[in-house]
């Protein structure tokens, strides 16, 4: 079934319900012009799914239970892009993080920061495999 329930925060929601909660395919329009279009299940996003925050951040991928966790695209108001693996709403996992100088990442990820073996990608186009660990970068052991 298909409705739209306004919420007393001002947030709207319309598409399929389930006992008077999102439930299915459905669209979250929250007053500061922030949205949600995608999938959720007993209110919560779960399923694939693309957020649009007013801040400029944007992710388009996959939710559970009301977190990002899965495979997903972010892209930051900073400039930096990322698709890769999220648990949890962070960065977590194998990705590819692309920053506005040109300079890319490719490797891990813990808890939102790289770290862990990868390449560095510079704007100059030299590519270097290391490691980061702890906000620092390491080549064959070496800072």
């Amino acid at each position: 079934m298909k409705s739209t329930i306004e919420y007393p925060d001002g947030k709207v929601y319309s598409g399929e319900i389930r006992d008077d909660t999102p439930h299915g395919s459905g669209v979250m329009a929250y007053p500061d012009g922030s949205r949600y279009e995608g999938e959720f299940k007993d209110g919560k996003f779960h399923g694939y799914g693309t957020l649009i925050q007013a801040s400029g951040f944007k992710y388009v991928g996959e939710y559970k239970e009301g977190v990002m966790e899965g495979q997903g695209m972010l892209s930051q108001p900073d400039g930096n892009e990322y698709k890769g693996e999220f648990k949890n709403s962070t960065m977590h996992g194998y990705g590819i993080m692309t920053m506005p100088n040109g300079s890319k990442w490719e490797g891990g990820f813990i808890n939102g920061n790289m770290d862990g073996p990868g390449t560095l990608t510079v704007p100059e186009g030299g590519k270097v495999d290391g490691r980061f660990e702890k906000g620092r970068f390491f080549i064959n052991g070496t800072e």
